[in-house]
């Protein structure tokens, strides 16, 4: 599932979820291992990290930078909910590392971006649990509610289950008549698994009674849409599956905060509605979108995309998507390949998107590669210009070996990169049998190569069996005018396989920056 997983790294860059922590931050070795407080917010070093562990046994940790921008938007947020906390007398604490001073808490527990939250239970600092909340501080409240609370709620009464129903959108209840058997553990061992979700278990009669159940049985409750029994044997693996299928609201709004949790999911299938919320239709359109998603839960997650938010705007070019154009559905599969979708109407009815809906999952539907126009010129300068009308015609053309640089206009990589191409297509523009070519990926798509990153290089060789072969190595001229004129072999792994083979040290290689998908 490589594709995937490009494609889940690829939401987050364009939403810009975090940033990492360069190599030449210097790190401030001079503290104490006394813990002092910012506005409630326990301030974690790396000297006085066991103490405060020690002290709190429930404590989620954020490592931050005080030069990142995503940090700064959390921390009226983080502090508001540590105040909560501080004032209600809880048991839970909020704290937070300094990742550039205190690098060796960043090392040891693996701080991929900032900010990352880490929670800690009983001073284990072997087993920490990643957040998974909302960044903000209902998300970080309700989150923290969850762990610090029961697995499940023991509910004695009626009135105890109804209270736990009306506490949270979603609400899990296990009836077990043998309140200490295997299905019950089972169930406990599968509530432990989500973080946001409130679960309860009864064994009392008059409970079975208020419900309708006669047999062990698992309900899950969802405000607005009803209720779903799960009712068979129970193992473990299927009823998570059962549950986590209503982790999810009916409709998802796309944003930094739940872009995770969607690409965490077990459902692969994703129809998407890009709209304007301030449009005077919105409404109603929103309204038959929504009222198309009930019949697909657990097959297909609907998701709405607001137009509004200018940090969707990429998402617009993932999809090839003018602003014009709008409101559009798209409907998009991330199972081993990429595969996108569109409806053959315009007419966004409830009706009509069900129908598109089930036609994808009848297998019906043809993936959609959006092509802009072919331009007339071209072929007029040393680096042609592909887009997907015209590429498979060029780049599968078996006189030619074509060199392709794929990419995204606001990639910075691909923006340094740019002068050094058109060096290449001017160092090659009289050699009869190549070709050096480029292509816009945000308004272009093509199935003959499966894009992860920008840019991307793809050799075609000349010949009847062209096998397209990516370029991974260095991107300054010398290295791909060697990679073009070896026919598409990196120099620098036949140089240092050489080298290795000779008894030296395999050199350096200048790594190809590219901004992954």
């Amino acid at each position: 599932m490589a594709s995937r997983s490009h494609l889940v790294a690829f939401f987050l860059l364009l939403l810009a979820c975090g940033v990492r922590m360069q190599d030449d931050v210097e790190v401030d070795e001079e503290e104490d291992d006394v813990a002092e407080e910012d506005d409630k917010v326990i301030v974690i070093t790396a000297k006085n990290f066991d103490r405060v562990l020690a002290t709190h046994p429930y404590l989620l940790v954020e490592f931050h930078l005080q030069t990142c921008d995503y940090c700064k938007r959390l921390e009226p947020e983080y502090t508001e909910a540590a105040r909560y906390l501080h004032e209600v007398g809880s048991v839970a604490r909020l704290g937070k590392v300094d990742g550039a001073h205190h690098r060796v808490l960043s090392k040891e527990f693996a701080i991929p971006t900032f900010p990352t939250l880490i929670f800690f239970k009983d001073g284990d600092r072997k087993k920490p649990r990643s957040y998974k909340g909302d960044h903000n501080a209902a998300g970080i409240l309700a989150w923290l509610a969850r762990r610090t609370g029961p697995v499940a709620y023991e509910l004695d009464t009626v009135a105890s289950a109804q209270a736990l129903l009306n506490k949270s959108d979603t609400v899990v209840l296990g009836f077990f008549k043998e309140p200490e058997g295997e299905q019950q553990r089972i169930y406990f061992e599968v509530a432990d698994n989500f973080d946001v979700i409130l679960f309860g278990v009864s064994s009392k009669p008059e409970v079975f009674l208020e419900f309708g159940v006669t047999e062990d049985s698992v309900i899950v409750f969802k405000k607005d849409e009803g209720h779903f029994v799960f009712n068979k044997q129970i193992e473990k693996d299927d009823l998570y599956d059962f549950i986590k299928m209503f982790e999810l609201p009916l409709v998802l709004h796309f944003s930094t905060e739940v872009a995770p949790k969607l690409f965490a999911h077990l459902v692969r299938v994703h129809t998407l509605l890009f709209a304007s919320n301030e449009s005077s239709s919105f409404p109603e359109l929103y309204a038959e979108f929504r009222g198309a998603a009930a019949a697909f839960r657990g097959k297909i997650i609907f998701v709405f995309v607001n137009t509004e938010e200018p940090s969707n705007g990429r998402l617009l070019d993932f999809f090839a998507l003018n602003e014009d154009e709008l409101p559009e559905i798209r409907l998009i599969h991330m199972e081993n390949k990429t595969h996108k979708f569109r409806p053959v109407t315009n007419e966004l009815s409830a009706a009509n998107i069900q129908n598109f809906c089930q036609d994808y999952l009848d297998g019906k539907l043809k993936p959609h590669h959006p092509s802009a126009e072919i331009p007339e010129d071209w072929d007029k300068d040393p680096v042609k210009v592909l887009v997907g009308k015209n590429f498979d015609d060029v780049a599968l053309a078996e006189d030619k070996a074509v060199f392709v640089m794929i990419y995204a206009p606001w990639c910075t990589h691909c923006k340094n990169l740019a002068p050094v191409w058109e060096k290449l297509g001017e160092e090659f523009k009289d050699e009869e049998g190549i070709i050096i070519a480029k292509m816009d990926a945000t308004r272009n798509e093509v199935a003959t190569v499966q894009v992860n990153q920008y840019p991307s290089l793809y050799y075609f060789p000349a010949g009847a069996d062209k096998k397209a072969v990516k370029h991974e190595g260095s991107m300054d001229l010398e290295a791909l005018a060697k990679f073009l004129r070896n026919g598409g072999s990196e120099v620098e792994q036949v140089e240092a396989k050489e080298q290795v083979e000779e008894g030296d040290e395999s050199p350096n290689a200048e790594a190809a920056p590219k901004e992954e998908l």
